[in-house]
């Protein structure tokens, strides 16, 4: 079936699509550059579904089944993904600036380069994500899980990281740049050469995290915890 077929189907509502898919359990859904902005799409099955550059700018995708969905360079900003399964997802410069993903299953999902300036991710389950060179300025991950995340080079100016587990994560030649890390827990990350100027740390739990080059100029670390 044509790519223009699916996103017409797609069009219909989230109960005609899943109705489609469950009878067509073998068609992987080919939607690339689909023009998809601003649709309903909220509980839609869109498990291994190829979006890569589509258009889904303030889209609705709440409680969206996106399980390693192709979102390579897709245009989310401002979209809705709040509970959405993205479990395995690639997102590779996709733009989800402003989007909001708060409370959702980014696990193992790939955004190498996203752009995630202001988003929220408030809850997020992001453990083992790889957020490599991404931007997340001014984003709220506050209480989000990225254990064990890959957020190197990343830039995190501004960012809301209070509370987030950040345990085991890779943030090495990061932009902390007035972070707010409030209770953050940093156990055994790896900060090396991070900018944390004018961070925000106050009783974060910094144990055995590798700080190596790190510049904490002006940084808040009262309360905080740090291996000896």
């Amino acid at each position: 079936m044509e790519e223009k077929k699916h996103s017409e189907i797609l069009k219909e509502r989230s109960e005609t699509w899943n109705s489609w898919r469950a009878r067509h359990p073998q068609q992987l859904p080919n939607l690339r550059r689909a023009d998809l902005h601003g649709l309903d799409l909220g509980r839609a099955d869109l498990r291994e579904a190829d979006l890569s550059e589509a258009n889904l700018q303030e889209a609705n995708l709440s409680q969206a089944n996106l399980e390693k969905a192709d979102l390579t360079e897709a245009i989310l900003r401002s979209a809705t993904l709040t509970g959405a399964n993205l479990h395995g997802a690639y997102l590779g410069g996709a733009d989800l600036a402003s989007a909001d993903l708060s409370g959702g299953n980014l696990r193992h999902a790939d955004l190498r380069g996203a752009d995630l300036g202001r988003a929220r991710l408030r809850g997020g389950k992001l453990s083992e994500a790889n957020l490599s060179e991404s931007d997340l300025t001014e984003a709220n991950l506050s209480r989000a899980d990225l254990s064990r995340a890959n957020l190197t080079a990343a830039i995190l100016r501004l960012a809301d990281l209070s509370e987030a587990n950040l345990s085991g994560a890779t943030l090495a030649e990061a932009n902390l740049q007035q972070t707010y890390l409030i209770e953050t827990y940093l156990v055994g990350a790896n900060l090396s050469a991070a900018d944390l100027r004018g961070a925000y740390l106050r009783r974060a739990d910094l144990s055995r995290a590798n700080l190596t080059g790190a510049d904490l100029t002006d940084a808040d670390l009262q309360g905080a915890k740090r291996s000896p």
